[in-house]
């Protein structure tokens, strides 16, 4: 175990990163699997949802992955009804995502049973803890 007096260790900051990542992905996919979605559809309709509407190209920057990924992604959106695919009038290439009234309920019902089901997980976490490692985590998401 760590001893909060001495800075942690390489290999212990890895462990613990490791199995924080494992815990909550396992809570996340466990929960969303009973809505049909993965993780990253679940990202990707909270950053449409905030967006109300966007583009692929936007959407792979903002999630900083490549096109394909978010184009599997909203196809799959697609089929699943979350995602509306519109072409801009005035260049076919161009293609607008947003979301159908019922998606964006439905999302906002997701994200309230979630943020419920989380809750006595971080019973034990303060605010500002819990303020502060989100911050951590933003930080440690841009480049190194």
């Amino acid at each position: 175990m760590h001893d909060s007096k001495l800075p942690m260790k390489t290999y212990m900051a890895s462990l613990y990163q490791a199995q924080a990542y494992r815990n909550l992905n396992s809570f996340f996919n466990n929960l969303l699997k009973i809505h049909d979605l993965k993780q990253s559809e679940w990202t990707f309709l909270g950053i449409l949802y905030d967006a109300k509407k966007t583009n692929l190209t936007t959407m792979a920057e903002i999630m900083n992955v490549r096109q394909p990924m978010v184009s599997r992604l909203s196809r799959q959106l697609v089929e699943k009804g979350y995602v509306r695919i519109i072409k801009y009038e005035k260049d076919s290439r161009i293609r607008y995502l947003e979301m159908p009234d019922m998606a964006k309920r439905k999302v906002e019902n997701i994200e309230t049973e979630l943020r419920i089901a989380l809750k006595p997980s971080l019973k034990k976490i303060s605010r500002k803890e819990l303020t502060c490692y989100t911050g951590v985590l933003i930080k440690l998401s841009k480049k190194m």
